[in-house]
């Protein structure tokens, strides 16, 4: 999960993430920098409920 307006994590991050972790998925939170969480709190818990079920 990270916050679409943060440049914490790159595109070629996830590259990087994708080939250790292959099963690894991103959820990008719209209108949300690195503090997800604080930023869009409902759409974080909505994600976090999603990839816990």
């Amino acid at each position: 999960m990270y916050g679409e307006k943060s440049g914490y994590i790159t595109e070629n991050d996830m590259l990087n993430i994708e080939e250790t972790f292959t099963e690894a998925e991103f959820v990008g939170i719209p209108d949300a920098g690195h503090w997800v969480h604080a930023e869009q709190p409902e759409a974080f818990y909505i994600a976090t409920i999603e990839f816990l079920q």
